[in-house]
């Protein structure tokens, strides 16, 4: 019998984006979280970079695009809502 992998329902979700809107999801890794994010809300980082939250793991946000250039490892990241954490690593 083979070891077959968990199915990843974030995998399904973004593949099924793609595949609909031809475009692709770009993803942030954050941690040191302080307050929680939401889907819908808009992650603005102390650079200027900013994007609307489509999708949302525990460790990694998704944007359908990132407005006004790009996010900063380590940079502080705040939400519209009541989001706020550090970026680690840049989106891609």
């Amino acid at each position: 019998m083979r070891n077959r992998q968990p199915f990843q329902w974030r995998n399904t979700i973004v593949s099924l984006f793609t595949r609909m809107t031809g475009t692709r999801w770009l993803r942030l890794d954050y941690d040191t979280v302080v307050g929680a994010f939401a889907v819908g809300e808009t992650c603005t980082g102390v650079g200027g970079a900013n994007g609307v939250i489509v999708y949302l793991t525990s460790t990694t946000m998704y944007f359908a695009s990132i407005a006004s250039g790009p996010f900063v490892d380590d940079e502080a990241l705040t939400g519209s809502g009541s989001g706020n954490a550090a970026a680690n690593g840049v989106e891609y």
